[in-house]
Parts: structure tokens; sequence; C-alpha cells
């Protein structure tokens, strides 16, 4: 097997779960993404032998389709289809084993429903499976024309060995830090805003010591609060002594397909405050068991899932603790790895 992946912008869990799987079933790959995103500078150097990665905007397309013929691929994957010439490349390659990835919510819109009319016209032919992360992503690829037996759950997964070690630490040393922390660009669809407000808000109604830390960077001005503190971006390995010293983790999207740092969260072990716009709630936040959902338009909803996540004694805040971790482990790199093996057969 050589592995083609046609990826859209490439995520440093994405990069680590296919070394894995590289190393482990012994499988070249070759990734081709565009350039990275400013506002998440990550770094995506790769020590592995088996995985090569391009950068498709440093190339023509007729040298990087020789990249790709080079290469001689057995299987691709292919994510989305903003970028059209993936799909001429899908098509010069003739591969048995295409598969769409997709990660969009259907929510039965005007764009949606003529957009999958043309997909099917169009390009459907050139796949016979789709990955998508849940169930909404799934009922999108249905309508793309996928039919049940063709499509696979859990295309998202976070790096859970990484996690998996802050989780460990996190329970032997089980210490309150009294810490909401956010993780994500500082962009209006991840609400935080909404997130500032409401915990500024509850600090002066309510005087406590708790803190908010916020990592990421981006175009909404951060908020200046001596409870908020501004971290800017981490690499995710800079992650783990953030975490080791957060109590909850809070997600206020307004818009919010998957949202893999919900995964990463939950394999390390804390409670989650998230918004009902996240698509990865379906699989890691339980509401009463190891986090609250709230509408993301709604401060007062906000509000009262931060004062009862600070009102946690400790019996019932580390047992929280453990069904975030337990909830984690229904998609592992583990299992993802194996996934994505069988599919590519």
């Amino acid at each position: 097997m050589k592995l083609l992946v046609l990826y859209e912008e490439l995520a440093p869990y994405f990069l680590k779960n296919i070394e894995y799987f590289a190393t482990t079933f012994n499988v070249p790959v070759l990734i081709v993404s565009k350039n990275i995103n400013p506002v998440a500078p990550f770094h995506f150097n790769t020590t592995s032998h088996y995985i090569k990665i391009i950068n498709r905007d440093n190339l023509s397309y007729e040298n990087l389709l020789q990249e790709i013929l080079s290469f001689q691929p057995t299987a691709l994957m292919q994510s989305g289809w903003i970028y059209k010439p993936y799909f001429s490349i899908v098509e010069k390659l003739q591969l048995k084993q295409n598969i769409l990835l997709l990660d969009n919510q259907w929510e039965n819109t005007l764009r949606q429903i003529i957009g999958s009319w043309y997909f099917k016209w169009k390009y459907k032919k050139l796949f016979n499976k789709a990955f998508v992360p849940g169930s909404k992503q799934k009922q999108f690829a249905r309508h793309l024309g996928f039919k049940e037996r063709d499509i696979e759950l859990g295309f998202y997964c976070c790096d859970t060995v990484l996690f998996e070690n802050v989780y460990q630490v996190r329970m032997q040393q089980k210490e309150r830090h009294y810490t909401f922390l956010f993780i994500g660009r500082y962009a209006p669809e991840k609400n935080i805003q909404l997130l500032w407000d409401a915990f500024i808000e509850v600090c002066e109604e309510y005087p406590n010591q708790w803190q908010l830390l916020c990592v990421g960077k981006g175009d909404v001005t951060p908020v200046q609060h001596p409870q908020i503190k501004h971290l800017g971006f981490k690499q995710p390995d800079k992650l783990m002594e953030i975490l080791l010293q957060t109590d909850v983790f809070v997600l206020p999207s307004i818009f919010e397909p998957w949202g893999v740092v919900i995964h990463e969260v939950a394999t390390a072990g804390l409670p989650i405050i998230s918004s009902n716009k996240v698509g990865a709630n379906e699989y890691f936040v339980i509401p009463k068991r190891n986090g609250i959902i709230f509408s993301p338009t709604n401060k007062q909803e906000l509000k009262t899932a931060l004062i009862e996540m600070m009102q946690l004694n400790d019996d019932v805040y580390f047992k929280m603790c453990e069904e975030s971790h337990n909830v984690s482990q229904k998609i592992t790199s583990e299992k993802w790895i194996k996934k994505i093996y069988d599919i590519c057969q």
C-alpha cells in the first residue's frame, strides 16, 4: 500500500496519527496541503522516513501531478472539495480506493442542497467511500450520494498518546487550580468575546479566585482583565504544562463543524463547557456526566455553566475528570490507524 493524502490545511494531530499509521503498517505516505495558516503556525516537522509533505502552493499543477505520479499511490484520501485541482488529480490516477474526507455538518441550507446535487452529478463517481467525524457529517455524505455501507465514522482523532500522558499526571496529582481554559483562534466564529464578557460578569457578581487562560491568537482584540491571561499561540507539546494547571475547558463557538480540541481535553481528563454548535459534543461531552452544553447566543447560560463548575466539590470534580477520559476512549490513535488501514485496503 502507498497512501496519497490530498489535504487542505494540515493539522498536527493528523500528521502525528498518520506517522503512527505509516510506522505501524510500513506504508509510505505522501501528503499534499496548502501554506501554513499564519494564525496557527504549527510546526510540521516529521522524522518518519515513510512520510513526505508537499506544499501545493510552491508547485505548478503540472509539477504537483508529476510528483504524485512518481509516488505511484495505491489509495488516496481527499479532504473536501475547496481545491478543485484535486479532482483532476483523482480522475487521472484512476485508483480503486478513493476516500472523500468530509467534516461539514448537514444543515439543509439551499447552498448545501444545490452543492450536493452538483457534487453527485460531477464528482461522486470519483469516490467509492466517505470518511466523516460524526452523524451530522454522515448525513451530509448521504446527500452527496454515498450509501450507508460506504460511509465510515471517526475521521477526526487527536494524538491520544500525547494527551493520555497528561491525564495520568493529572490524576496522580489531583490538584485544583481554579482555572478555566480556552484554546483556539481569536476569531468571531469562536465566540471568544462572549466567554470574556460572561467570565468578567461572573467575577464581578461573585468575587472569586478563578482565572481564565486563553491560548491562541487572531483578529479579535484580547480583553484586558486581572483574572484573564492571554498566553498566545502554543505548539501542541507546549500545551501539556498548561493543561496540568487547568481545571475546566470552555469552547463557546458559534460555528464548529467538529472541534478536535474537545477530544484532546477529554483525553487529558478535563470537564468541558461546550456550545451546542460543536460537533464533537456527540462523542465527547455528556451533560451532567463530564460537561455542560449551552447555547452560544445565551450569555446567561454560559455564566450559569461557569458558576456551576466553580461550585463543584473535589469528589464530583475528579469524577467528572474520569468520565471525560472514559468517553474520550471512543476514538483513540490505535483504533484510528487500524481503521485507516482497513479503509484503504
